[in-house]
């Protein structure tokens, strides 16, 4: 027996220890060299790809938190891909229009672009293969975190540098950020900015404790951290970046008035274009989405299309701003014809009608607005009026559902069986 096992370890040896090194590679690939956080955001784009409804796009929302924390670890992190990982968590968070699913798919794909752009080529490929027999979301197990946690902690009672307990400090408040123990977390932020305040380091400890504060929806505590982070910060990319989440706070509480003119001295003042370009993508959806102000939104939008063209959030207006105001004029009119509707009142349909007006004459050929439109003609009696609004509609969106329910439903109020049948 041993003799056959001899002869089979002569034949297969370098089979073996290809095979031995192939493992030991990949082991120590995953360890350190594997972009989790990169990894992570590709799978969740991948999963958005598949999603069909609201329910299915927020369970996929909760793989972001790992990237989340991964960006804010880093000590020299890149502030707009925070900024674009906090929006999609937001957009997917708050989803009510699948339309806007489109949004956090470009905010994940350029910080993927972004990623990709700077990682080597050969460990992109190690990501593919990586990826292909180990998918989906991979994290750093909460035991692991514990015991480098433990590990660090006896470190410091061996220590007596002051540079590296600095070191330690910010590395355990990372990690009990991840635990989510925000509260210990902010005790070891709070050790490194006692050491030396003025170093990066204790800056960067300072804004990642006020971040954990807006994260966790302590918004007050959140604004006055990064109130004074913006008045002693020496570093003007980073002040910006503060002024960015000081207004993102301000947003979260729906105190509209003071986060809208942060953004604006951020559109016109920040040396980060990309930074500014996000900055006035929040102004607009705060008037689209929040204020209903329409044309306010659209002339934000357009600002931010013509100043930073060259940016990716530019390019990606240029593509969906029109038909996100489009919707939400055709929404708000729906709204005022179901109002009017009920309560019986003529004078909403006049109200109405002004918003399918306003989306027609920045898409003449919206069915949605078409058919809104037939409807005021029809409840306000001008029947020629609704059966010519209805056949546009249907011109426009002969499949869409909405489309075909209205003009069945004025046909056959109008007597117009026939046609109502065909539809």
């Amino acid at each position: 027996m041993a003799h056959l096992l001899i002869n089979f370890l002569k034949k297969t040896y370098k089979i073996l220890i290809v095979l031995l090194a192939a493992v030991v590679f990949f082991l120590g690939y995953n360890m350190y060299l594997v972009d989790h956080s990169l990894n992570n955001l590709r799978f969740t784009l991948d999963k958005l790809s598949d999603v069909k409804t609201l329910a299915e796009a927020k369970k996929v929302v909760s793989g972001l938190d790992y990237s989340l924390f991964a960006e804010l670890a880093s000590v020299k992190f890149d502030t707009s891909n925070l900024a674009r990982i906090e929006m999609a968590k937001d957009t997917l968070t708050n989803l009510q229009d699948m339309s806007r699913l489109k949004d956090a798919k470009f905010f994940i794909s350029e910080v993927i672009k972004e990623r990709e752009r700077t990682r080597p080529p050969l460990l992109l490929v190690l990501d593919k293969i990586n990826n292909f027999f180990v998918p989906g979301l991979k994290k750093v197990s909460r035991a692991k975190l514990e015991q480098r946690v433990g590990y660090l902690n006896r470190r410091l009672g061996l220590i007596k540098d002051k540079q590296i307990m600095q070191e330690i400090y910010y590395e355990l408040g990372n990690i009990y950020t991840q635990l989510q123990e925000f509260e210990k977390a902010k005790e070891s932020y709070r050790k490194v900015m006692e050491f030396d305040s003025k170093t990066k380091l204790a800056q960067k400890s300072w804004f990642n404790l006020a971040w954990n504060e807006k994260y966790r929806g302590n918004l007050d505590e959140a604004v006055k951290e990064f109130n004074n982070l913006v008045k002693t910060s020496t570093d003007e990319k980073f002040m910006f970046f503060s002024k960015y989440q000081l207004a993102d706070a301000y947003r979260r509480k729906g105190d509209y008035g003071l986060s809208l003119p942060i953004y604006e001295e951020i559109i016109a003042d920040s040396p980060d274009k990309d930074l500014a370009s996000i900055a006035g993508f929040q102004e607009g959806s705060i008037y689209l989405y929040d204020l209903k102000d329409f044309e306010k939104a659209k002339e934000i939008f357009d600002k931010v299309k013509t100043k930073f063209k060259e940016t990716g959030f530019a390019l990606h207006l240029e593509k969906t701003a029109v038909s996100a105001i489009v919707r939400q004029y055709n929404w708000e009119g729906f709204r005022l014809l179901r109002e009017g509707y009920k309560l019986s009142l003529p004078g909403k349909y006049k109200e109405a009608q002004k918003y399918f007006d306003k989306a027609l004459e920045l898409y003449p050929k919206d069915g949605v607005a078409c058919i809104g439109k037939a409807l005021v003609y029809l409840w306000l009696k001008d029947t020629d009026n609704a059966l010519n609004f209805g056949k546009k509609a249907i011109k426009a969106l002969p499949a869409d559902e909405l489309v075909n329910i209205n003009l069945g439903d004025i046909y056959i109020q109008l007597g117009m069986f026939q046609e109502a049948i065909i539809l």
